[in-house]
């Protein structure tokens, strides 16, 4: 049971050993958080690691004591007692073997649940292949070849051999503050070293899916099973708060959060809308982050709106930290919908009215869906409007501060003379190339894909193609386009075969050309049950994630999680919150990915209670980890809570937001923020 950290081996990593480690009278040691550490071995029950001491434990939320097995048992199957220790009036384990630090710990976090018996181990058997079979159910495990990352509180299961022979197992916890895909982690163990020696923290490494363990020798080698996540970075990180109103909201003000950007970790812009003055007329909502607090402001508007000026704000981009753009509608003072565009920051912007094609009718109705910008100087917005004719069509309106310029988006060939128009999303991979999707319906008044590129006033348009199998008449429905900075772009949404199954649409495109694919199901999964994709995120040229929902044999639906490109995808089932069962209805909405490795989902679940919490899933490169999207303290769970968007400036910071009830039955604005 030996896990060896010679001097010579520990010297290298430590530079000055001396400086490391100072005896305390009580046998304790005061530790500068290193790599490798030896200790003298003392009495049974001494602490060798205090989870009190500065530096030593650095997982947030903490850790618990490495106590000490006792000069003559210390690396050994062994105990100097034959006690059982608990955790919370729970059994964790003979004290003081190292699968004994590992349930003492989990049980501490609440990362596993205790057993019906106190006299049951939540996470049985010996460290070594037996204890990462037994791992509890709700914790995600990868074999070792196949490891992602190595997150804080993560357990890594080791074999010792000694001199090629079969010598026991080892547990040991990765200390560290964040995730490591690739490089060196601290490894902390209880019952580590030999004899006289303790080693409560040795290294360790990824490399290429291979975790290696560190401080062999003397005959001494190490076999690494795999690794058990943690769920504690997703589930302890993750916070949440009631969005802050602008002075002179109304009591039950009712804000909604739509869309959140964030061009740095310490800046974000929000928005939305809420009730203003006695009246509770609507108004467009400002929420700007600086650092860790949020400020609340007043959407202004263009000059002649109307009293009831029924605003909103639906999209917002920022390209850089000092220059964010909002796009909403209002009602101006002869009670028609027009657009309005925001450029600013903080408490400071300034309201430009959207200008309109020449065909435009008095009043246009106009709803924005989508903003983005590319460049400060470079900004585009998409909506519908009507014309003077009564007909819905499509705008498109480029520029930035208070100079805009419109145009009339052009239609396919094929379109009805009359059609029907809806634009939805926007991605800008340069200052140059934009792609604007949406619907619109042909002559038989069916509705097609609608696919938009260009910058400025020209613009190209191009019926989104369908999959072989279609039905004539699709009903195409695009939810989301996505495109990485070498022009590679994704559109996700959703059409019938012609069996009148609804199908996921994956649409890829290098240049002008447009590839379409059907979206696979999860194994198992027939091919008559309803799929239905949401947003897609591209964070590589050759990787993208893409999240919705789909109906399973048992008639709930699940949420789905689509990893691809091209022809090519991965179709899995998303997990859920500890304790559920399978058998809840799931959906996921949103997705954001900071990195090609890293990406957080979002969208909601039936709990056991019936009830519909938030839903977040993070994922680090093949492994997802599902938890309930925490809520403030006031919050209630029906009506059910709403996440509307999740933005991720670095893989250490996300933001999400939505709404929920409060106990006093009013809505409130949700922010969350956490790490990917």
């Amino acid at each position: 049971m030996k896990l060896a950290a010679h001097a010579a081996v520990v010297t290298v990593l430590l530079a000055a050993p001396a400086a490391v480690i100072a005896a305390c009278a009580s046998g304790q040691v005061i530790i500068a958080q290193e790599l490798a550490i030896t200790v003298p071995t003392s009495a049974c029950h001494d602490v060798v690691f205090p989870a009190s001491a500065a530096g030593s434990w650095v997982i947030p939320g903490g850790g618990v004591n490495v106590f000490s097995n006792g000069p003559a048992d210390e690396g050994t199957g062994a105990v100097c007692s034959a006690s059982l220790s608990r955790s919370n009036g729970q059994e964790a384990g003979l004290e003081w073997q190292s699968a004994e630090l590992i349930n003492r710990l989990y049980l501490t976090r609440g990362w596993i649940k205790a057993p019906s018996s106190r006299n049951q181990v939540s996470w049985p058997g010996d460290a070594g292949p037996a204890f990462y079979r037994g791992a509890p159910g709700n914790l995600a495990k990868q074999a070792n070849g196949s490891v992602s990352y190595l997150g804080p509180g993560d357990v890594i299961i080791i074999s010792v051999l000694l001199n090629g022979r079969p010598d026991g197992g080892q547990a040991l916890v990765v200390n560290d503050r964040s995730d490591v895909a690739a490089g060196t982690v601290n490894l902390v163990s209880q019952n580590s070293g030999h004899g006289a020696e303790s080693a409560p923290v040795v290294p360790g490494s990824l490399t290429r899916g291979q975790v290696t363990v560190g401080g062999a020798g003397g005959g001494y080698s190490y076999t690494t099973v795999g690794v058990v996540h943690a769920p504690m970075a997703p589930a302890a990180a993750w916070k949440a708060a009631k969005a802050p109103l602008p002075a002179g909201a109304a009591t039950n003000a009712s804000p909604a959060l739509n869309e959140v950007a964030c061009p740095s970790v310490t800046v974000c812009v929000a928005v939305g809308s809420y009730g203003s003055g006695p009246s509770g007329y609507g108004q467009g909502l400002l929420l700007t982050r600086s650092g860790s607090s949020w400020t609340a402001t007043e959407a202004p508007l263009p000059p002649s709106t109307s009293a009831n000026r029924n605003a909103e704000l639906s999209s917002v981009a920022c390209p850089s930290a000092a220059v964010c753009v909002a796009a909403g509608s209002y009602t101006d003072s002869s009670g028609h919908g027009q657009g309005v565009l925001l450029t600013g920051h903080g408490s400071s912007w300034v309201a430009t009215k959207a200008p309109l094609p020449r065909d435009a009718a008095d009043d246009p109705a106009i709803s924005f869906a989508a903003v983005a910008c590319p460049s400060t100087t470079v900004c585009v917005a998409a909506s519908s409007y009507t014309d003077a004719s009564g007909v819905e069509q499509g705008l498109l309106v480029t520029g930035h501060g208070t100079t805009w310029a419109a145009t009339k988006a052009p239609m396919p060939a094929g379109a009805a003379s009359r059609p029907l128009v809806g634009l939805s999303h926007i991605a800008c991979p340069s200052t140059t190339m934009c792609v604007v999707t949406g619907v619109y319906s042909d002559s038989p008044r069916s509705y097609q894909g609608l696919l938009l590129t260009g910058h400025g006033s020209s613009w190209a348009a191009a019926n989104a193609p369908v999959p072989p199998g279609a039905a004539i008449h699709p009903d195409v429905d695009i939810s989301d386009v996505a495109c990485t900075p070498t022009a590679v772009c994704v559109v996700t949404g959703n059409y019938y075969d012609s069996s009148v199954n609804a199908q996921g649409l994956l649409l890829t495109a290098h240049g002008p050309s447009w590839s379409a694919a059907k979206a696979p199901r999860p194994a198992g999964v027939a091919i008559d049950q309803p799929v239905d994709l949401g947003q897609v995120a591209c964070p590589s040229a050759t990787r993208c994630v893409s999240v919705g929902q789909y109906s399973g044999s048992s008639g709930s639906n699940q949420g789905l999680l689509l990893t691809g490109w091209g022809p090519s995808w991965t179709a899995a089932r998303a997990p859920l919150p500890a304790g559920t069962a399978t058998s809840q209805n799931a959906a996921l909405s949103d997705v954001a990915c900071p990195s090609a490795t890293a990406c957080v989902a979002a969208g909601s679940y039936t709990a056991a209670t019936g009830n519909q919490p938030g839903l977040l899933l993070t994922e680090h490169g093949s492994s997802w980890i599902a938890i309930k999207a925490p809520l403030p303290a006031s919050a209630l769970l029906y009506p059910a809570p709403v996440l509307s968007d999740v933005t991720c400036p670095s893989a250490t910071s996300c933001v999400a937001t939505g709404y929920y009830t409060d106990s006093a039955g009013n809505q409130q604005g949700l922010l969350l923020t956490g790490p990917a």
